[in-house]
């Protein structure tokens, strides 16, 4: 069986902000700016050994800023909520190089939540394993705006690990958002 270097992606975010505390330097700097994670470059990988559709698990490991939660039309969304889990199914599309990874169609990671990660992340894939894919989206009619960048490193016959930032911002309901999450993520054996 083989294991996913993607999972990774993402697997957007889970619900609710249990902490707010200042944003993370990686948030301040230019890590999740649009341009960049909409252009990382391709790696120097060969093949497609990493296409597929995979389970991966994604863990909240840090939630900070301004995270909700965000009333619309009487339904609350947490946008971050620390420890939270969720198992989703991943698409991966290696060419090269070239590293796409799609979500499901609305970018959901499980529990009650629709999810603010972009839905298609691009990047790389080196040579070694090491990956790193990100992407921009939007919800709630382009109000809330939210950039993603996964990376780490694959290597076969073992489990892939990484880890996915997403910054999630814009004003919904009259409420600001200016969240960043921090989640671990592992691949899941995809089944044969």
């Amino acid at each position: 069986m083989r294991q996913c270097i993607l999972w990774i992606v993402l697997l957007g975010l889970a619900p609710g902000c249990e902490t707010q505390g200042a944003l993370p330097e990686s948030a301040e700097d230019e890590y999740l700016a649009r341009d960049v994670v909409e252009s990382i470059p391709e790696g120097d990988a060969a093949g497609d050994v990493f296409s597929g559709s995979y389970e991966t698990l994604a863990t909240v490991i840090s939630c900070a800023g301004a995270c909700g939660p965000i009333d619309v039309g009487g339904t609350t969304y947490e946008v971050c909520e620390r420890d939270a889990e969720s198992i989703e199914w991943i698409t991966v599309y290696q060419d090269g190089g070239g590293l796409r990874v799609d979500l499901d169609d609305d970018g959901h990671i499980g529990i009650n939540l629709d999810g603010y990660i972009p839905v298609r992340l691009r990047g790389g894939v080196d040579a070694d394993g090491s990956w790193d894919v990100g992407g921009y989206g939007t919800k709630f009619g382009d109000d809330l705006e939210s950039t993603a960048r996964a990376r780490g490193t694959a290597e076969a016959g073992k489990p892939l690990e990484g880890t996915v930032e997403v910054h999630v911002f814009g004003v919904v309901a009259n409420t600001e958002t200016d969240c960043h999450m921090t989640q671990r993520l592992v691949s899941v054996e995809r089944p044969e």
